[in-house]
């Protein structure tokens, strides 16, 4: 059995996204433009983990002015969209080689 560095992430799948009522029920009393922080607060994230999402294009953001916004159409969109790690993509491509 292979070990793993502890500083390694293992590859794993992330859980089905919620259902559209949670997710409606989440947003319903939101602002329609949300800063990184509320969002991290609704994610149960920090605010750097939200900037490397929008970085990444994974959550579409504004810059207004010296602060991102996050609409809330995007935040629902992003949460009701399926994703998987990109290590498990690449660790299932690969062992099909």
């Amino acid at each position: 059995m292979a070990t793993l560095d502890p500083h390694e992430r293992a590859p794993r799948r992330l859980a089905m996204p919620p259902s559209e009522s949670a997710v409606d029920a989440l947003l319903q009393d939101q602002p329609r433009m949300l800063n990184l922080a509320q969002v991290g607060e609704l994610l149960s994230s920090s605010t750097p983990t939200v900037r490397r999402l929008v970085d990444s294009g994974a959550l579409p953001a504004v810059r207004l002015s010296r602060q991102w916004r996050v609409a809330r159409d995007d935040l629902r969109a992003f949460l009701l969209t399926p994703s998987e790690l990109e290590d498990v993509e690449d660790s299932e491509t690969s062992s099909l080689d």
